[in-house]
């Protein structure tokens, strides 16, 4: 596993996170009644993402390869 790409990515999704929480506090807060009501399903794509990114690691590449054409 290549230790400081999965730093940045992960940095990099907590950063977006962190952003998207302090830019639609207010806005939530108003016309949702909750501040978290943008971030809540963020959060829950994010944990798919990394989640589908781990298991996508660990498959061979080789079935990249065979699969590449057909999926195409």
């Amino acid at each position: 596993m290549d230790l400081p790409f999965l730093i940045l990515v992960l940095a990099l999704v907590a950063f977006g996170l962190v952003m998207l929480f302090s830019a639609s506090y207010a806005v939530a807060m108003y016309r949702r009644g909750t501040p978290y009501a943008y971030i809540r399903p963020q959060l829950l794509f994010a944990a798919v993402g990394l989640a589908a990114m781990y298991i996508a690691s660990r498959v061979d590449y080789h079935i990249y390869h065979k699969l590449a054409w057909p999926v195409l």
